[in-house]
């Protein structure tokens, strides 16, 4: 698992596995022109690419795993199903019931994960620069 805070280097932009870790972007880029690129035999042109490593945010997981919309569409669906199109199967909520019912999904995803040791084996890369690859080692 990668260490938040660290710097990441690729020739890929979304494949960043096995990637060595360092303390600033600029050894990560110089690694990138240095060994990635002539690892992977990159033409002039193509590109190198640097990140830093962020720590999955778990509370905005569990607010992204689940929705308040999903939910009351998901129950007027089985109303559908089980009950007809003859009535009014549609559960309308007002914004406030549905902010309520997105804050108690939350939270009940969230110690779910927590109860079951439930996490992501994976990080976000932010703050992501490219530049182009020159054969001579230079880059713009």
């Amino acid at each position: 698992m990668s260490t938040p805070g660290k710097w990441m280097a690729s020739t890929i932009e979304e494949a960043w596995s096995d990637c060595q870790e360092f303390d600033t972007r600029a050894e990560a880029l110089a690694y990138a022109v240095s060994e990635l690129a002539v690892n992977d035999e990159l033409e002039d042109g193509q590109r190198v690419y640097t990140g830093v490593v962020r720590a999955i945010d778990l509370d905005e997981l569990a607010a992204n795993g689940i929705d308040s919309w999903s939910v009351l569409d998901q129950m007027s669906c089985w109303l559908h199903d089980n009950i007809g199109d003859e009535i009014d199967y549609e559960i309308s909520a007002s914004k406030e019931a549905e902010d309520d019912l997105q804050d108690r999904l939350t939270a009940t995803v969230r110690a779910w994960m927590d109860a079951h040791n439930v996490k992501p084996n994976c990080v976000h890369l932010d703050c992501v620069e490219s530049v182009v690859w020159k054969r001579e080692g230079e880059s713009k």
